[in-house]
């Protein structure tokens, strides 16, 4: 068995593991307190551009800029799983009016909410604030593009928490210099780990697209942590060693992928 220690499971060779007969499981919503905290949390930091005033003002500076209120503002939620619901009970605690866009959406529940069902480009024309949360597959792959971009409102706060290839990065660079963005928040990128990590070279650090994305003061990075709250994470570990056991006595399975 291969027991996924948490959701996405895009570096998993499903089909091989088939072949083999070797069984697949993974924690689907396990974590999706955590990350949608963490997407919402994104956006309203960018709203006030809270981490570069920090800054500023720990170095003496006293930087005052004019930011949004998300209050009242449209929240577009691409992938409307166990995490985008979180993310969508946030929103309707700043009176904000949530538009969905999913290809397997469940339309009861978006009715029940009173969220707006809607394709994915009428989502990307109309948002003020656009969180992503797909898992990542052949129709999913860079589906954030310079075109998708273009058809964006001017000032539009974007965030990713889901999978960094979601997004076409050297699109999205482009467009930051093209002053396109409010705001951007990711915590996923198409090339992780050598920036964060201590003993990467000082060459992998500037050559990388991450480091580029570092330099602008509008975007805020993390280091794919999004799931990492004590809840979620022994919470993940629970049902991670659980789909292991269940495979191993031949009980039913209920995360099998």
């Amino acid at each position: 068995a291969i027991s996924r220690y948490g959701v996405g499971y895009d570096r998993v060779d499903l089909a091989a593991a088939e072949k083999q007969g070797i069984v697949v499981t993974n924690t689907p919503g396990v974590n999706a307190e955590a990350v949608g905290e963490l997407a919402f949390g994104m956006m309203m930091s960018l709203s006030r551009s809270l981490t570069m005033l920090d800054a500023s003002t720990k170095r003496n500076g006293w930087i005052r800029c004019t930011g949004k209120e998300l209050y009242g503002k449209k929240i577009g939620i691409v992938g409307l799983g166990a995490i985008g619901k979180v993310v969508a009970r946030c929103s309707g605690g700043f009176a904000m009016e949530v538009l969905a866009y999913d290809p397997y959406m469940n339309e009861s529940y978006a009715a029940e909410h009173g969220i707006k069902s809607v394709s994915f480009e009428e989502l990307i024309a109309q948002c003020d604030y656009i969180s992503m949360h797909l898992p990542l597959n052949d129709q999913t792959y860079h589906m954030i593009n310079k075109e998708t971009f273009s058809k964006m409102k001017d000032g539009v706060i974007l965030v990713n928490t889901s999978r960094g290839d979601l997004i076409r990065t050297q699109d999205l660079i482009d467009g930051l210099l093209a002053k396109k963005f409010g705001g951007v928040g990711l915590d996923v990128y198409d090339e992780e780990g050598g920036v964060f990590y201590e003993d990467c070279s000082n060459d992998i650090m500037e050559d990388s697209n991450l480091a580029r994305l570092t330099t602008f003061p509008n975007v805020l990075v993390t280091s794919h942590m999004g799931f990492f709250t004590r809840e979620a994470v022994e919470a993940i570990a629970d049902v991670t060693l659980r789909n292991a056991d269940a495979v191993r006595k031949q009980e039913k399975l209920d995360n099998a992928v």
